[in-house]
């Protein structure tokens, strides 16, 4: 089969692509476009792993497996909620109602991790439309283990 993808072809090899995204981002924790990246790494994964053989000949077809993925994603690591939003805001001008909204996204300076947690990190902020602000890097640290542990899970 040709590859579409440079040959990064499973859900394992996506999942290393966030891996690389997310170590990319602490090395530069205030590199839009990093975090950007990173939160359509984690949420193209629901994709992936739903369109695995493996995964879609445990349902009816690949539209049922792909809403169970889903699903079990949302419940299971709410995180990924915002990054989807994340990953839509930068694929689209506008995001709809459908889905659970991020208020605003800002770059904050502050203080390194290496330094303390106890201080305003740098990095960016992620606040839902409840008004709770995220640093980016932690929504996509609880992702990154969700994923791991998913695909541990399914064998991929």
């Amino acid at each position: 089969m040709m590859s579409l993808n440079f040959g990064q072809d499973s859900p394992r090899d996506h999942y290393d692509q966030l891996v690389t995204a997310i170590d990319r981002l602490r090395k530069e924790p205030q590199e839009a476009s990093l975090g950007q990246q990173a939160a359509i790494c984690v949420w193209s994964l629901c994709d992936w792993v739903s369109k695995h053989p493996s995964v879609v000949g445990q349902f009816a077809n690949e539209k049922k497996a792909s809403r169970s993925v889903i699903d079990d994603a949302k419940q299971d690591c709410p995180e990924l909620v915002l990054l989807r939003a994340v990953a839509n805001a930068k694929k689209h001008r506008t995001l709809n109602d459908k889905h659970p909204k991020i208020s605003k996204t800002e770059i904050n300076g502050g203080f390194s991790r290496a330094f303390s947690n106890g201080f305003k990190q740098a990095g960016l902020y992620v606040e839902d439309d409840q008004g709770q602000r995220y640093l980016l890097d932690d929504l996509l640290e609880a992702a990154r283990k969700y994923w791991d542990q998913k695909l541990t899970s399914l064998g991929l």
